[in-house]
């Protein structure tokens, strides 16, 4: 009888571990994070509730924009940098805050999906065929370095680096200087998903120590670590003023980012935290956005912007004097934008709003054509 109890408990114990692994996901719900529209502070931590989510093939994928601060989209596809890339699966347009898109998956497979307006928000659907949620969470996403970027912040020297990670684990991060002693600024990050995006401190100015440094980043639990490495070069004096002195250069000795770019106005300006580009962003957020028919003009927008963009942010990071023919030539544009600043209401965005397009139909079209047939009269 003793043994009939203990081979009743190991049984159900035993069941009470298989029945996790089938458990319905017919339908799962997924909200914004409050405030995700105007602050990356979600990044680290996930600007979407849950940042992974399951659902089976035919379930039902509810996306809720719960974000009383902001407006939102749910846009299936991958961000490459700050460059955007729709796959087509689902989109569910410009949602307001308590508003709601559903999308019903037909196949099974990890689906990438990212806010189009913000496009540090990103999270992943895992579709699944019912009851095979096992075979889904044996699967790990392999460790891995997709891109780094080093600048520099005020005092600080700094790095921004994402990646695929294994899901809901520790992953750490340190540097190592020129002369193999440990960087200053070590740290970690729950990944909750199978990324990762970390913005870390590499040392102050006055402390940096030129050359190779290495950057290692590390799955404690999968006892795996990748590495990279870049170099920061010394600024230095040129030789025909010796008042005036070079930008400090970096250069990566070895880089798993390939293509993509970002906005026009962001490659131009050189961050997207540029005065420029804040100025872009508030005006599409606090001005287009919150009217019916700001938000009509973005959707259009954002299709025509989309597809040629980043190849003209790809030249621009690749060509100085094209990034400088750009800045020169948006400049009238931004300038001229600063009129809807003042919009409120919808019949404020949209007078002001036409105004702004002949204004800048008449510099970018009119004047030039006007000098054309004044030479032409001319000679």
């Amino acid at each position: 009888m003793k043994h009939v109890l203990i081979i009743t408990i190991i049984a159900v114990a035993m069941i009470g571990m298989i029945v996790p692994s089938f458990a319905n996901h017919s339908e799962v719900t997924i909200v914004t994070v409050d405030e995700s529209g105007f602050s990356q502070a979600c990044v680290n931590s996930g600007c979407y509730i849950p940042v992974t989510a399951i659902v089976d093939v035919g379930g039902v994928v509810t996306m809720t924009n719960t974000d009383p601060t902001g407006v939102h989209t749910f846009t299936s596809g991958t961000i490459d940098g700050f460059s955007p890339a729709p796959d087509g699966t689902f989109d569910s347009s410009v949602l307001r805050s308590g508003n709601s898109f559903e999308w019903i998956p037909t196949q099974a497979g990890e689906q990438p999906y990212y806010c189009m307006l913000h496009t540090w928000m990103i999270g992943t659907i895992i579709v699944q065929e019912a009851h095979v949620d096992e075979e889904v969470i044996g699967e790990v996403t392999p460790l891995t370095i997709s891109s780094l970027e080093i600048y520099k912040d005020a005092d600080y020297t700094r790095y921004r680096v994402t990646g695929d990670a294994p899901s809901s684990t520790d992953i750490t991060f340190k540097t190592t200087t020129p002369d193999g002693s440990p960087g200053n600024y070590p740290g970690s990050v729950d990944t909750r998903k199978p990324a990762y995006i970390v913005d870390n401190k590499i040392d102050s100015t006055n402390n940096l120590v030129y050359g190779t440094w290495t950057l290692e980043v590390c799955a404690p639990e999968y006892d795996v670590c990748v590495q990279e490495s870049f170099t920061i070069d010394e600024t230095v004096t040129l030789p025909d003023d010796g008042a005036t002195k070079t930008e400090k250069v970096v250069t990566k000795e070895k880089s798993t980012e390939e293509g993509g770019g970002c906005f026009v106005a962001t490659a131009a300006y050189g961050s997207e935290m540029a005065t420029e580009v804040q100025q872009l962003r508030e005006l599409r957020d606090n001005q287009l956005m919150n009217t019916a028919s700001g938000t009509t003009f973005m959707g259009a927008f954002n299709d025509i912007y989309y597809s040629f963009s980043p190849l003209i942010a790809d030249y621009e990071r690749e060509n100085p004097l094209f990034k400088e023919a750009v800045k020169i030539a948006i400049t009238p544009m931004l300038s001229s934008l600063s009129l809807m600043e003042s919009a409120n209401s919808e019949s404020e965005v949209i007078s002001l709003g036409l105004s702004v397009i002949a204004l800048n139909l008449g510099m970018y079209l009119g004047v030039p054509t006007i000098v054309v047939v004044g030479i032409k009269r001319r000679f």
